[in-house]
């Protein structure tokens, strides 16, 4: 569907009124981010409340995307506007995988 999208113009940076792109999107639900982030998504992009799609792979305990997003290069010490870190949002979801890969890609706990 993605591929389909991108080939026939769609941006997959276009954000909505919270300032979420695709990508924050999928990450949230737990989709593969591959497609879109080869479609050149931003991986660093940041909503309206200061959340990477990382961010919001990692408070909802989605472990496969947040090594997706890793492999292509996210930022695992970025924080929210808050101070929250990917680490917070995975300790806080309960995921000791999550923040096991997160430490495994450099982040500070």
């Amino acid at each position: 569907m993605i591929r389909m999208l991108v080939k026939a113009g769609c941006d997959v940076n276009l954000v909505c009124r919270h300032q979420k792109t695709a990508l924050h999107l999928a990450a949230a639900r737990g989709l593969s981010v591959k497609a879109l982030v080869a479609a050149g998504a931003h991986v660093e992009a940041r909503d309206a409340y200061g959340n990477t799609a990382l961010l919001l792979a990692a408070a909802n305990g989605h472990l496969r995307v947040i090594n997706e997003l890793m492999e292509y290069g996210a930022n695992p010490n970025c924080a929210d506007h808050v101070g929250k870190t990917p680490c917070h949002s995975a300790a806080e979801f309960g995921c000791a995988n999550c923040l096991s890969s997160l430490v495994d890609y450099g982040a500070q706990v």
